[in-house]
């Protein structure tokens, strides 16, 4: 059940076009959203990671509500 709130990588690609469009450092503001680091971002778009339930769920925040103006999750050192 809780599998269909995560997102893909092409879904991931769908949502970051909606609410960033092609504005230059998308990637950047959206780590920055999330608390993780830039190339999680990168791991996900290329499928090499999948896109981890929180971010996933973050991300469906987002879409319904918009972008905030500053992160919605802490940055971890992992």
């Amino acid at each position: 059940m809780i599998s269909r709130f995560r997102i893909t990588a092409e879904e991931l690609r769908q949502a970051v076009k909606k609410l960033f469009g092609d504005t230059p450092g998308w990637q950047t503001r959206l780590a920055e959203r999330l608390g993780v680091d830039r190339s999680a971002i990168t791991r996900w778009l290329a499928g090499a990671t999948p896109v981890p339930l929180y971010a996933s769920l973050l991300i469906h925040y987002m879409l319904k509500f918009g972008v905030p103006e500053k992160a919605l999750r802490k940055k971890h050192d992992l």
